[in-house]
């Protein structure tokens, strides 16, 4: 994803009234993409941002992991048969106790053995 086309395009969709929710971008062929910029922009028009870090299994941004999330929402790893890894499953991670525990219920269809999941906090004791 080119960061400098996608902050132009945010111009035209805040313009517009369409901003969009979510940006999903994809590092492809070891490359990571800019997340420093996208980052930024994520802050100026309140976007999440969910990074596909697979095709860059390994690859390093600015002396760190392109796994390590400081810049995303979650990183996603989609084991594929074109991939570097081949399994049988797919894998997200993130650094924010409450939305892991979101991603966990809903892997699960929000089946869960935790007792204190059984409590809707709302309803008021």
């Amino acid at each position: 994803m080119c960061a400098l086309e996608l902050g132009r395009k945010l111009i035209v969709a805040k313009a517009e009234g369409t901003l969009t929710k979510v940006v999903i971008q994809v590092h492809f062929a070891g490359l990571p993409c800019n997340m420093k910029v996208i980052h930024r922009l994520r802050q100026e028009y309140g976007f999440r941002i969910i990074e596909d870090a697979c095709h860059a299994l390994g690859a390093r941004y600015h002396g760190e992991p392109t796994s390590n999330g400081r810049c995303s929402d979650i990183t996603v790893f989609s084991f594929h048969q074109v991939k570097k890894i081949i399994t049988t499953g797919d894998m997200a991670m993130n650094n924010n106790p409450a939305l892991a525990k979101t991603m966990r219920l809903l892997r699960s269809q929000g089946i869960t053995r935790e007792q204190p999941d059984f409590i809707n906090e709302a309803d008021g004791p």
